[in-house]
């Protein structure tokens, strides 16, 4: 849209300026363990949220014949209990040290984890939604994992810190509903019009996702004992 005088010219190093920033910043994550294993639960977080939220509303319509209504309610029950779930982990996260924070982060993803199990297995569209709720109060940890990072790298990087988590992130995104797509169409016996309300062998995502969450949240784990050693308190 600008014109060509307005066009500043192509400058090769502006480029190799820019590499190398990147570089670098991949080199933060790389030199920190903590930092990477922050990364790490984040992407798998991301991961499973981005996936279940792709496919939920299939599987609804598949095992219990959701008709649109049901697909928004669960879809606001999820929603509202993420927002719910980061206000409760920050409530419960007492004085905002960092210790704190990570316990609560592990707890939320054990939540997340062992509510996965029972809404694969459960017959009853009632007590699914009630899973779901319990599912996305441990989604609403986010807010929370951010402050983790933020707080594991000097003020200046910052920036920098957030800027990977999300390209990290970006990817889980876009993965997710990719992959639990696949692992739900391949296990999907018939595609007919009644209901599969007995049938689990289309949850097989739902199993998937207590095993990565569960995985999330033994890393988180590890990482607040390495941060009782560290020593590391105060969220900056």
């Amino acid at each position: 849209s600008l014109s060509f005088q307005q066009r500043k010219p192509f400058q090769l190093h502006s480029v190799i300026d820019s590499i190398t920033s990147q570089t670098s910043t991949v080199h933060i994550f790389l030199s920190n363990p903590r930092l990477m294993g922050l990364s790490f639960v984040n992407f798998l977080v991301q991961f499973v949220s981005a996936g279940i939220i792709g496919v939920i509303l299939y599987w609804g319509e598949w095992k219990f014949g959701w008709d649109p209504s049901s697909e928004s309610f669960v879809q606001f029950v999820v929603i509202s209990a993420g927002l719910i779930g980061a206000l409760l982990i920050a409530s419960l996260s007492q004085n905002y040290t960092q210790l704190s924070v990570a316990n609560v982060i592990s707890g939320s993803c054990f939540v997340s984890a062992f509510s996965c199990v029972p809404i694969g297995l459960l017959s009853k569209n009632s007590f699914v939604l009630i899973g779901c709720f319990f599912m996305g109060l441990g989604f609403g940890n986010a807010p929370a994992l951010f402050s983790q990072i933020s707080a594991e790298v000097p003020r200046a990087l910052q920036g920098r810190a957030q800027g990977f988590n999300y390209a990290v992130m970006t990817v889980a995104w876009a993965s997710g509903p990719l992959v639990y797509w696949a692992m739900f169409s391949g296990r999907v016996s018939d595609d007919s019009a009644q209901t599969h309300t007995h049938n689990t062998t289309a949850s097989l995502f739902w199993w998937v996702s207590f095993a990565l969450l569960f995985a999330a949240g033994v890393v988180m784990k590890r990482l607040v004992g390495d941060l009782v050693n560290s020593k590391l308190v105060f969220v900056s």
